[in-house]
C-alpha cells in the first residue's frame, strides 16, 4: 500500500478520535449555555459538518476513480476473478446503467417502457397518475435485465447505456495491520 496512503489514514483515523472526543465534550457543554453560545455552537458545527462533507465527497471520489480504474484494469488485462492484496480481495464488477426517458420530454419513449414492463396506461398517464413510478426499482430490473443479457427495451436508447465500474471488497487485515 502507497506510505502517502497509509499516512493519510493514519492521520484521519487520530483526527477523527480527536473530534469525537471534543464533540463529546461541546455536546455536554452545550446543554448548560446560555442562548448566544447556542447559535454559535451550530454556526461552529455547521461549518464543521461541511468541512467534513467536504472530505467525505473528496474520499468517495478518489476511491470511485480506484475502482474503475481496477477494473477496467483487470478488463483489458482479461483478469478472471478477485483481485487479492495483502489487505483485502476485491472482485471487479461491471454492471451496465441505463438513461431511463422522462415522461415529460420522451413521452413516446417513456410510454413505450411502461408498456414493455406491463405498467397499465391509467397507472402513469396524465399529470396526476394513479400511481408514481419507483425509479430505483425500475432501474434495478432494468439493469439487471441488461447484465443478464436481455436486448433493451424500447423506450430505451442503446447509445445512452453505459456500464458503472465497481469492486466488492472484504477485507483481510486493517491498513495498519
Amino acid at each position: 500500500m502507497l506510505k502517502n496512503l497509509i499516512q493519510l489514514y493514519r492521520t484521519t483515523r487520530e483526527l477523527h478520535a480527536s473530534i469525537v472526543s471534543q464533540s463529546e465534550a461541546i455536546n455536554n457543554e452545550a446543554t448548560k449555555a446560555d442562548l448566544n453560545e447556542l447559535a454559535d455552537t451550530a454556526l461552529a458545527m455547521r461549518s464543521i459538518a461541511e468541512f467534513a462533507d467536504e472530505i467525505r465527497k473528496r474520499a468517495n471520489s478518489i476511491k470511485e476513480l480506484a475502482e474503475k480504474a481496477a477494473c477496467m484494469v483487470a478488463v483489458s488485462m482479461r483478469h478472471v476473478g478477485p483481485i487479492e492484496t495483502e489487505y483485502c480481495k476485491a472482485t471487479p464488477e461491471v454492471k451496465p446503467i441505463a438513461t431511463l426517458p422522462d415522461k415529460r420530454r420522451n413521452p413516446e419513449e417513456y410510454a413505450a417502457l411502461m408498456q414493455y414492463y406491463g405498467i397499465p396506461e391509467l397507472a402513469y398517464a396524465g399529470d396526476n397518475p394513479l400511481m408514481q413510478v419507483y425509479w430505483p426499482g425500475v432501474m434495478e430490473r432494468l439493469n439487471a435485465d441488461l447484465a443478464a443479457g436481455k436486448p433493451t427495451p424500447p423506450g430505451i436508447d442503446p447509445s445512452k447505456t453505459t456500464n458503472k465500474f465497481t469492486l466488492s471488497i472484504r477485507r483481510k487485515k486493517g491498513v495498519l495491520e
